[in-house]
């Protein structure tokens, strides 16, 4: 009797949970075989098979999986670069050359728990900004790993001041507002970024775009026959953390402008605004795995241009 209670104990163990998946040369997983079947070591302290680079694989079969059993693929050897995941079984076509297959419950996922951080700059500035602007400044700067800050978007634009408006001409049409002064202003936008793929990079773009846009103010007296400049938030940050607390991701995005009389205003980062902005950023969906589940809001974070 004692006998067969341990066979049993020991075949439990040998068809413990786990996933099974396979690298193929092909996009249909029908090719030749790329590595070794990749198990999550079901059963083991952690149930993680850790990192198991290969040759270049083109697709990703999933033979087997029990639920909360997880598959993660990576473009690189050292399984830092994620591309996505695998969780149910069938063919994923995907080039890549390092795999992380776990237990969901036992092993310690590092897109699970992800938190995101977003720094707000002390001053407003007025600048010609919006939606386009900011999608164009950071789509110009960054690639698939890193943004550019050397790949500054730039911009003139005047700005009015003692303007009259409601003018009209001699034949009672609405005339444009004049302006007794009009300075010219350059917009340098600079885009700064760090991330291990496009997915965290849409991600956080997403974010950062929608920081700025809850920045903008009403806009301010400028002549009609030029750009209509607004109050503008200087700086925001987002970073996004591991539930560790570690960096897994960050971008900013800073606007100098420099104009003939115009000086930065302090930015009023209240709690209407930081409630409103944790509300916009909460809604931006994920991009493949990547989502924070929650976010912290820092104000009259200094940078590097805006002081």
């Amino acid at each position: 009797m004692i006998f067969l209670v341990a066979s049993v104990v020991s075949l439990l163990h040998l068809v413990a949970c786990d996933i099974s998946v396979q690298g193929f040369d092909d996009t249909q997983c029908a090719g030749n075989r790329i590595g070794t079947n990749v198990h999550s070591n079901a059963g083991n302290l952690h149930e993680s098979s850790n990192c198991i680079a290969s040759d270049t694989f083109e697709s990703i079969s999933t033979i087997s999986v029990d639920a909360g059993f997880q598959c993660n693929i990576y473009s690189d050897t050292a399984c830092q670069n994620f591309i996505t995941s695998t969780n149910t079984v069938g063919c994923v076509p995907v080039i890549g050359q390092g795999l992380t297959c776990f237990s969901q419950a036992s092993f310690d996922n590092p897109l699970a728990g992800s938190t995101g951080n977003i720094g707000i700059g002390k001053n407003k500035i007025i600048a010609s900004t919006g939606d386009e602007t900011f999608e164009r400044a950071i789509s110009n700067a960054c690639g698939d790993a890193i943004c550019d800050p050397t790949s500054r978007d730039v911009l003139n634009f005047i700005h009015g001041r003692n303007c009259e408006g409601g003018l009209a001409d001699v034949n009672g049409n609405p005339f444009l507002t004049v302006c007794d002064n009009r300075d010219q202003c350059t917009q340098t936008i600079t885009v700064n970024g760090q991330f291990d793929n496009t997915q965290q990079r849409d991600y956080m773009k997403g974010l950062l775009k929608a920081t700025m846009k809850q920045g903008i103010g009403g806009f301010v007296q400028a002549d009609s026959r030029d750009t209509s400049p607004n109050d503008q938030l200087s700086f925001a940050s987002v970073v996004i953390n591991d539930a560790k607390g570690a960096d897994l991701a960050s971008m900013s995005m800073s606007i100098e402008v420099q104009c003939t009389e115009i000086e930065p205003d302090a930015f009023n980062c209240d709690q209407p605004f930081i409630d409103i902005l944790k509300t916009l950023v909460g809604a931006i969906p994920a991009v493949g795995e990547t989502i924070a589940s929650t976010f912290e809001v820092a104000c009259a974070v200094n940078d590097l241009i805006n002081g």
